[in-house]
């Protein structure tokens, strides 16, 4: 799961400095000694935003009878994984995103009433294509 959470946190970031770094080049050719450094330290400024962001990371996800629980990971921390626990009565929607060019995870968003009823929403994230289609599928029927 490390694997592919570095692979998700970095590929934006490399590959919108790479796109910015070719577009610099074929526009101005004679800025050379700007443009290295420059994509430099936009990589390195783009890598550790992507770094600190903080990302649920999908391990299992259970739904029996009337609740829903969900383990994650979040980021790099492989220690105890957490659990989201809550009541399908109190969950009011779900948003599914799937992959595209610039992001290369699928995601879950829960809008759900906490214990406080207080309106609150959760993102999950996850790169396995058939878990991600399954998911939708028992999520929608619930």
């Amino acid at each position: 799961m490390t694997k592919y959470i570095l692979k998700d946190k970095f590929s934006y970031s490399i590959s919108l400095t790479f796109v910015w770094g070719i577009l610099q080049f074929i526009f101005h050719k004679n800025d050379l000694i700007f443009l290295m450094p420059a994509t430099l330290i936009m990589i390195f400024i783009l890598s550790l935003v992507s770094y600190y962001k903080t990302d649920n990371y999908i391990q299992k996800i259970l739904i029996e009878n009337e609740s829903i629980n969900i383990q994650y990971q979040k980021n790099f921390f492989e220690g105890k994984p957490k659990i989201f626990s809550s009541n399908t009565n109190s969950v009011k929607s779900y948003k599914f995103t799937s992959k595209s060019i610039l992001d290369s995870s699928h995601s879950i968003s829960i809008k759900f009433i906490d214990e406080n009823n207080l309106h609150n929403k959760i993102t999950f994230r996850t790169n396995n294509d058939e878990y991600f289609i399954d998911k939708i599928y028992q999520l929608k029927k619930q």
